[in-house]
């Protein structure tokens, strides 16, 4: 039986408080794509789909 990956990502952000004191996020244009097999990479956004192609077409092979 092949080993499951179960991929996710989250969008990188810097939070900070305005003069109003509301915290604000802006987002660093980089995303942290995981995987259930230990993989952690640091992308740039338009990067992650290819990234997450890449890997389940190396665990296909």
């Amino acid at each position: 039986m092949a080993e499951e990956h179960e991929m996710s990502w989250e969008p990188d952000f810097i939070e900070s408080v305005d003069e109003n004191l509301w915290v604000v996020r802006e987002l660093t244009g980089v995303t942290t794509v995981r995987c259930s097999c230990g993989l952690v990479r640091d992308a740039a956004n338009s990067d992650v789909q290819r990234i997450v192609e890449e890997h389940q077409n190396l665990n296909l092979a």
